[in-house]
């Protein structure tokens, strides 16, 4: 990679102050890689001060911080606090009135010993950029108040999605299967989010988002920030063959299982999609479900004898080579998924739903098939599983419309002339 600005050596680089709720990662999830290009990409103009603010339960996770802090002058690790407790199914009484009240709370807070140390170290500190990642980074710069040394920083937020989109397009299910208290509070929840968004939007000086359709909701908002693509990026990888089905078609679901948007997708695909496949299909047909931490309901599919529910592994690669179609029957959520730019960079044909799609600068029918009932998504997957030769111009087409508009280099040239220019 060489995306260096020609004219910036490196005593004129400049300082900039990198916040994120995820540990940066080249082998991550989809927005531990979102994190990983921002910071590579900022790293390779500028010197790198990272903070990782996380939650009790992400720092009880395993995470390789060494690739991440080579890239930085420095890196540290701050602990978050809970502001309220996590709701369970039921919320009666004094626990919901307790959480209406703390609406303009953030859901997590600095440990009050960490914040002060922090506040006391950055006062000291100038940097020309402040950058965080996603919205709720936005918040730990909040907490510190008012820094005399930062006042003439330029402020760059990285949305990449909108959460409070996401949130309301959540609410139909939460209604449905968690009741009217859990709804409220996921009300509530949303409005303060959209307030952050409306907060940072009046004190940013660019924001960025993964794609042109979030671009333009959010222009139509108050505030004076820049608002610019950012679009998520996959490296091409090599091609995998493109094989005949063997005696069984092997379909391959592949995401975060403890993402509410992908544990409702892989459930909704098993409960009213899956089935018609195989009626169609004689039952030759297997299902491989992969991603980080499935719950109870998801590792319960596998009592099904034609589902394996492989859960976190060390690779995707092996389970992409054997996959003969790729789904992606998201319902709800936001921004853009890395999984089928993953999925179609190695060379592999995506069946998804409109939502799942959305933002991705794919052509419909000839980068990926859509559709969004369960009995046209199972015709559609039915159609590809039984037509060789279209199965095979679908994953070639969608690895070309990658490898020609998400390349990693490309894309972090835009980043980084994006801020050479704030």
């Amino acid at each position: 990679m060489n995306i260096r600005h020609a004219n910036v050596s490196r005593d004129e680089r400049s300082r900039i102050l990198f916040i994120s709720p995820v540990p940066p990662g080249p082998d991550g999830i989809g927005v531990e890689l979102r994190a990983w290009f921002h910071l590579e990409t900022l790293a390779a103009i500028a010197d790198v001060d990272a903070i990782l603010a996380m939650t009790p339960a992400q720092l009880a996770r395993p995470m390789d911080l060494d690739r991440p802090r080579a890239l930085c002058r420095s890196l540290s690790v701050l602990k978050l606090d809970p502001n309220h407790e996590a709701p369970g199914r039921r919320v009666r009484g004094p626990r919901l009135l307790g959480r209406v009240l703390d609406l303009s709370k953030p859901a997590f807070r600095l440990a009050p010993d960490e914040a002060g140390n922090l506040r006391s170290v950055l006062s000291d500190s100038h940097f020309e950029i402040v950058f965080c990642f996603r919205i709720r980074s936005y918040e730990i710069l909040e907490s510190l108040g008012d820094l005399p040394n930062w006042r003439d920083s330029r402020l760059f937020v990285d949305f990449d999605d909108i959460e409070s989109l996401s949130m309301r397009r959540e609410l139909p299910f939460i209604k449905r299967t968690l009741g009217f208290e859990r709804t409220l509070i996921a009300r509530l929840d949303t409005l303060e989010t959209s307030r952050l968004e409306s907060r940072i939007a009046r004190r940013a000086d660019m924001i960025s988002v993964c794609s042109e359709v979030d671009r333009q909701r959010l222009v139509e908002r108050e505030g004076h920030a820049r608002i610019t693509v950012i679009p998520n990026s996959y490296p091409l990888m090599p091609a995998l063959p493109l094989r005949p089905i063997g005696p069984a078609a092997k379909l391959l679901f592949l995401g975060t299982l403890s993402y509410p948007p992908n544990e409702d997708a892989v459930l909704f695909f098993c409960r009213q999609i899956y089935p018609r496949i195989r009626q169609i299909y004689a039952g030759r047909v297997r299902l491989t479900i992969v991603g980080r931490r499935p719950g109870s309901r998801v590792r319960a599919l596998a009592e099904d004898p034609s589902i394996v529910v492989a859960g976190d592994v060390e690779s995707v690669e092996p389970y992409y080579d054997e996959a003969d179609l790729v789904v992606a029957p998201i319902r709800f959520g936001g921004g853009t998924r890395i999984k089928i730019l993953e999925a179609l960079s190695f060379g592999r044909a995506v069946v998804s739903t409109t939502l799942g799609a959305e933002g991705l600068d794919l052509t419909p029918g000839h980068d990926l098939r859509l559709a969004d009932e369960p009995e046209s998504f199972a015709d559609a997957c039915v159609e590809l599983l039984q037509d060789q030769d279209a199965r095979f111009r679908l994953a070639t087409a969608g690895r070309a419309r990658v490898a020609a508009g998400y390349g990693r280099s490309h894309i972090q040239r835009i980043l980084a002339q994006q801020i050479l220019d704030l």
